[in-house]
């Protein structure tokens, strides 16, 4: 069953600033690992009463338990709210039409947290709460080459510490790369990040944020409007 986007509001009340401050105080006093999806809370008939309890879930969270979670903002395929995208900052030059968007995610970390090497579509991160270094490097023959073992897509889950990666791994990965970067993003800030560009994250902090991913064949290099708009 199609959802028009006025049964879209329950949903978008979930995701309210007083239950982000909830889920950024939880945060502080938990130990979190990572996981990617949690799509049956959307997949539910009752999607926005699902993430709710979803929520509240963290506040009661099994001693010792690690969880980084993230949460689908999509109902077969549409984005959630528009409004909300504008809210953190979306680019404006770009036509907000649902298949636009592949996907919208919430994303919740404690300190030292954070995703390994990957890729996907280029996307936009809006950090809500806390601060988080990226890495970043272009998609390249060399760039592939030098990652393919810390890439999970490739060699699968890595259960290396994130901190250790970033404090010593790159340190020898840096010379055999090639446009590499370190970024951090804070509080109010977006982090445009390249289609297929190689990211990792850790949260150097609680870190709150929404991210958004578009299409790969919805933009090309050659005319790419959100570029100027993010630079």
């Amino acid at each position: 069953m199609k959802r028009n986007r006025q049964d879209f509001k329950p949903y978008l009340q979930s995701i309210s600033t007083h239950k982000l401050k909830e889920l950024f105080t939880v945060c502080e006093n938990q130990s979190i690992s990572v996981e990617y999806s949690l799509d049956p809370y959307v997949t539910e008939p009752n999607g926005h009463l699902q993430l709710d309890l979803f929520l509240r879930q963290l506040d009661q969270p099994e001693p010792e338990s690690k969880l980084y979670v993230s949460h689908p903002f999509l109902f077969e395929g549409l984005i959630l709210s528009p409004e909300l995208y504008a809210a953190v900052g979306g680019p404006q030059t770009v036509n907000l039409e649902p298949n636009q968007i592949r996907m919208a995610r919430l994303f919740a970390g404690c300190r030292g947290t954070g995703t390994h090497v990957h890729q996907h579509t280029r996307a936009c991160f809006e950090c809500l709460q806390g601060e988080k270094l990226w890495f970043l490097a272009p998609h390249s023959k060399q760039n592939s080459a030098a990652l393919a073992k810390f890439n999970h897509e490739v060699s699968g889950p890595s259960r290396q510490s994130l901190s250790e990666w970033f404090q010593l791994d790159i340190k020898q990965l840096w010379p055999q790369l090639e446009g590499a970067k370190l970024v951090k993003s804070r509080k109010g800030e977006a982090l445009f990040i390249p289609d297929r560009y190689f990211h990792a994250t850790l949260n150097l902090s609680p870190c709150v944020g929404i991210s958004y991913s578009w299409r790969s064949s919805y933009l090309t290099f050659e005319h790419d409007a959100l570029t100027p708009t993010l630079r």
